[in-house]
């Protein structure tokens, strides 16, 4: 049993694949570090992670499957889901034999199970954006908590330094001690742990009250849908809310 271990990188992945498709190499697993390995497992090959061999892969995928099988291909990454290195190399193996139409295989096994899985990371990366509530920090700039079920503060990254680009602010998720970190100029990936959590601003308080008034005020008395409001914003996501405090 050939069990190939990576550093839980994106690109460390990439790597892996790399090495499973050039070669004879048929790994039954594919793991990170961080994992860790299962007892049965007998032949491991430890993957080095070289950035120009990852941007090669990808470039790969993208120029001789699609653009949309790559995106798949990271969404299903920051799921996180257990095993899902392994599916993704089958879809991989696939497409390079299928070329474009891989996609439109979804009777073929791992396809339909790929495409569900990437379905989901981007509807929640949807989902969040409109999720998202930034607080003004002490000394500056504005900080956003999160806790979303997949890893996706990376994907929302380029919207919102777009969107707030004359601005400094954080976006962190909670749950992975991970943050996007924006200085008006470039946004950085970091972990970011609770004590290192900044002070609201003394102004913070007023403006959440002023934003509850207002969500209050929107609201029409007899009317409330909660069936529908929980489908747009789902209580999972509640604790982050200022108009749900």
């Amino acid at each position: 049993m050939i069990v190939y271990l990576y550093d839980g990188s994106f690109e460390g992945l990439l790597c892996s694949f790399y090495r499973a498709l050039k070669t004879e190499d048929d790994p039954e697993e594919i793991v990170s570090r961080e994992k860790g390995l299962r007892p049965l497992a007998s032949e491991v090959r430890e993957i080095d992670t070289d950035r120009d061999r990852a941007g090669e892969v990808h470039s790969g995928i993208k120029d001789e499957i699609s653009s949309g099988a790559a995106r798949n291909v990271k969404y299903c990454y920051l799921s996180e889901k257990s095993g899902i290195e392994i599916r993704l190399l089958e879809y991989l193996r696939l497409g390079f034999h299928s070329g474009s139409s891989l996609d439109d295989k979804l009777d073929q096994d791992p396809v339909f199970e790929i495409h569900q899985l990437a379905r989901k990371v981007g509807r929640e990366r949807h989902r969040m954006l409109g999720l998202v509530r930034f607080r003004e920090m002490e000394r500056g700039g504005y900080y956003a908590p999160i806790e979303p079920d997949y890893n996706i503060v990376g994907l929302l990254a380029p919207h919102f330094s777009s969107r707030m680009r004359d601005q400094n602010w954080i976006l962190h998720d909670r749950e992975r001690d991970l943050a996007v970190v924006y200085n008006r100029e470039e946004w950085v990936l970091t972990k970011l742990d609770g004590d290192e959590l900044p002070q609201y601003s003394t102004e913070e308080g007023l403006y959440q009250h002023l934003w509850r008034r207002y969500f209050d005020s929107a609201s029409v008395p007899g009317r409330e849908n909660e069936e529908l409001q929980r489908q747009y914003m789902p209580r999972r996501y509640w604790d982050n809310l200022v108009e749900v405090d």
